[in-house]
């Protein structure tokens, strides 16, 4: 038996509105880790970067669970690299400027934010680079390191789409499709931006 909301994507289609993404919220809660509290084989991954560099280490709690993130810079670029309780890699973020994407992405992004919000700003953007099945972010390769993973760009818009603003993590594929919008929600924390 059809539901009401099979109706509604369905209604939505029909009017072109067949790409909206669901609103969800994102609770996080961060907090400073010491780096003895760190699973090895995340310290070994970020060992690779940071050689003689400070490292971030912080203690990431979401409604699903908890994570351990790294925030560096390497190669005048800041970092933030995301594991799992056990050290295990999850994705790989570099801030980047949104004026470095090409144009025609660029365009693409703003179009779809103006879809979305009556007023919006980018705070922040970043690449994303998301492990495989097997683990795998990339190998180096001459100093050099290559992603052979899945490529997005997640960006913190500040947004009005009501009455007052909220702050949003948005993120897009490399191609500019919108794949996931969240509320970011955030609990009296020490939270670091990087």
């Amino acid at each position: 038996m059809p539901t009401i909301l099979s109706f509604l994507v369905l209604f939505l289609s029909l009017l072109g509105c067949d790409n909206l993404v669901a609103q969800e919220q994102k609770y996080e809660e961060e907090h400073r880790l010491s780096s003895t509290a760190v699973p090895t084989p995340a310290l070994e991954f970020v060992e690779q970067f940071t050689a003689r560099k400070k490292t971030r280490w912080l203690e990431e709690k979401r409604k699903n669970g908890s994570s351990i993130e790294a925030k560096f810079r390497y190669r005048r670029q800041k970092y933030s690299v995301e594991f799992d309780t056990l050290g295990n890699l999850e994705d790989v973020e570099i801030q980047i400027l949104f004026k470095s994407l090409e144009n025609t992405l660029q365009e693409q992004i703003k179009s779809s934010l103006a879809k979305i919000f009556r007023c919006h700003k980018i705070q922040k953007i970043q690449i994303q680079y998301r492990t495989n099945e097997d683990g795998i972010v990339g190998r180096f390769d001459n100093d050099e390191m290559l992603w052979e993973v899945e490529e997005n760009y997640e960006l913190v818009v500040r947004g009005k789409e009501q009455n007052y603003p909220k702050l949003y993590e948005v993120t897009f594929s490399k191609t500019g499709t919108l794949l996931k919008r969240v509320e970011i929600i955030s609990k009296n924390s020490d939270n670091l931006e990087y």
